[in-house]
């Protein structure tokens, strides 16, 4: 046991697989829960069903609010949005409530599946049973609309997780907009509703609660930083600015 917990503290999952396997008397719910974690940092959603079903056989344990979450959790490691999916009915079946980390397991299980349409579903029944979507969700559910061809859909998640207040880093108070915490996707879809809202209310006209209105800078520029690292001072080289009313003069708010 000392040796498992070790190897755990090291990170060597497949070793902590190996352990678990070799010890002599039965597991109790905390180490099948360890197992399935350790399943899902390595992406053996195959072992964490396994896991699973050895659970359900025995008559002195069963699966709980722990050790499900984390067989989805692993689920997702190996995009099987489907047994994701399972998972939430079984935990529902058993009278247990999907949590924040079930849930947001499960959408990007369904991302990493190609299903935007379910990932959809579960932001919508999420917001259903009270459970608030967080960065986690509504990344993997912008991300799937987005890498599915789904621009509007994806602009609309993004407003959406705007309105909950999800992406607040965005927003400096200093007149830009920092995407360096977003996986492409995400920052695509946000760079395209951002400059969408701007287009068809500028910020002079906004609402006041709109999070667009205090995006530009006193010279009526929008500073867009990419890239990783600490901000710095305005740098033409890094940062990408765009206005508004140039870009009206060149064409259409829709060219991208």
């Amino acid at each position: 046991r000392a040796l498992v917990a070790a190897c755990e503290s090291a990170r060597r999952w497949a070793d902590v697989l190996a352990l678990f396997d070799e010890l002599p008397e039965p597991l109790d719910l905390p180490q099948y829960t360890r197992l399935l974690a350790a399943g899902g940092r390595l992406c053996a959603w195959e072992r964490a069903l396994e896991v699973l079903d050895e659970m359900r056989r025995r008559e002195d344990l069963e699966p709980n609010v722990i050790s499900l979450p984390a067989a989805i959790s692993a689920c997702e490691k190996g995009a099987q949005w489907q047994h994701a999916l399972n998972l939430l009915d079984e935990m529902r079946r058993r009278g247990l409530e999907p949590n924040l980390i079930s849930y947001s397991a499960a959408v990007s299980a369904c991302e990493r599946g190609g299903q935007w349409q379910q990932a959809l579903r579960l932001l919508d029944e999420m917001r259903r049973v009270g459970v608030a979507p967080g960065v986690v969700a509504y990344s993997a559910a912008i991300a799937a609309c987005e890498l599915h061809g789904e621009h509007a859909c994806a602009a609309r998640v993004f407003r959406a997780a705007l309105a909950d207040a999800a992406f607040e880093s965005l927003w400096p108070p200093d007149g830009h907009l920092d995407l360096r915490s977003l996986r492409i996707p995400v920052a695509r879809a946000a760079l395209r509703a951002v400059l969408d809202g701007l287009c068809v209310h500028p910020p002079a006209t906004a609402d006041p609660s709109s999070p667009f209105r205090d995006v530009l800078d006193a010279d009526g520029d929008l500073t867009i930083v990419v890239g990783h690292g600490r901000l710095a001072e305005p740098d033409h080289r890094r940062h990408r600015r765009h206005r508004p009313a140039d870009r009206r003069r060149s064409g259409p708010c829709h060219d991208r």
